[in-house]
């Protein structure tokens, strides 16, 4: 495993890469990362996972797989069960053709598939962008229907203005009742001197009304928000199940074993904890964006959202 880790070394180094920076975008444990790079076989995963970490890894760096996995298999030896060799080898060459042209004519129905769905997307892609060039001159002639409207109102709000008498005239209109009201006053004033003196008497002062306090209308207390359910993934496998949980933060993690009672673990950052099952396994983890789980050899990524609670099970 010496030789492998080197060649993957040498390809980090060569990018000027940390194993902390290839951890994050690889999802591989750094303990795991620096362990292959060292040869250290007693801090390797079965040999099933670490093939799909070797292969992860070679990728990222831009590496030729298959020289890379070529070493691996030199050095590990095959994770792949090899068949017996049959008795003839005539029946075997004869079996050997018919598979191979088994394969070929898979692969080409799935390519086949795959050109006829991006055929389908592109043409309906085209209709959209049709539908919506269609849509859109639909709008100016529902914005020259109201503009005559606007400006009947603006022709009607000028008239209304036209007819309300000027600023101008107003103030003249004040002067001469200000005049007016200082010539009867001056006349009643003229009659008041020929009268007769008369004491005047204080007028009693009148009862001030009662101030009217008005009531403050009561604010609604706001309702409280409805807590939002835990999200859910269920995924349907054969067992037996296994397995490899890395946290990439403190988390905390319940879990169901087949028909066992509940069990809880904590895990810091950077550490790993392997569950295996025969049939069917139940967990919760706390936070759904701090774990990295790979089941029987396949990574499945981080199953949940950062800073929600996520629950996951396989039967």
């Amino acid at each position: 495993m010496l030789e492998t880790g080197q060649i993957l070394k040498q390809g980090r180094e060569k990018q000027n890469l940390s194993v902390q920076e290839v951890a994050l975008n690889t999802k591989i444990n750094p303990r795991v990362i620096k362990a292959i790079e060292t040869g250290e076989t007693e801090n390797l995963p079965p040999k099933s996972f670490l093939r799909g970490f070797v292969k992860t890894y070679a990728e990222y760096l831009k590496l030729d797989v298959d020289a890379v996995l070529d070493s691996f298999q030199k050095e590990m030896g095959s994770t792949l069960h090899q068949p017996k060799p049959n008795s003839s080898d005539g029946h075997s060459s004869v079996k050997s053709l018919s598979i191979t042209q088994s394969i070929t004519t898979k692969t080409l129905v799935v390519i086949g598939i795959v050109v006829l769905i991006t055929i389908i997307l592109m043409v309906r892609q085209l209709v959209e962008k049709y539908e919506k060039d269609r849509i859109t001159p639909e709008i100016p002639e529902k914005v020259a229907e109201l503009q005559p409207e606007s400006k009947k109102e603006n022709s009607a709000a000028l008239l209304v203005k036209k007819e309300e008498p000027s600023t101008a005239e107003k103030v003249q209109e004040n002067i001469k009742k200000i005049s007016k009201n200082e010539s009867s006053k001056s006349e009643e004033s003229a009659a008041e001197k020929q009268k007769p003196i008369v004491k005047k008497t204080k007028p009693e002062p009148e009862p001030e009304p009662e101030k009217i306090t008005q009531k403050q209308e009561e604010t609604p207390k706001p309702e409280k928000p409805e807590e939002t359910p835990k999200a859910k993934t269920a995924i349907k496998t054969q067992g037996p199940h296994e397995l490899i949980i890395e946290a990439l933060d403190s988390v905390t993690i319940k879990f169901y074993i087949d028909d066992q009672s509940l069990k809880t673990i904590t895990l810091r950052p950077d550490e790993t904890h392997i569950i295996k099952a025969k049939n069917k396994i139940s967990l919760t983890v706390s936070d759904g964006g701090m774990a990295n789980i790979i089941h029987n050899g396949k990574d499945r990524g981080v199953p949940g959202v950062l800073g929600k609670p996520h629950t996951i099970k396989f039967n």
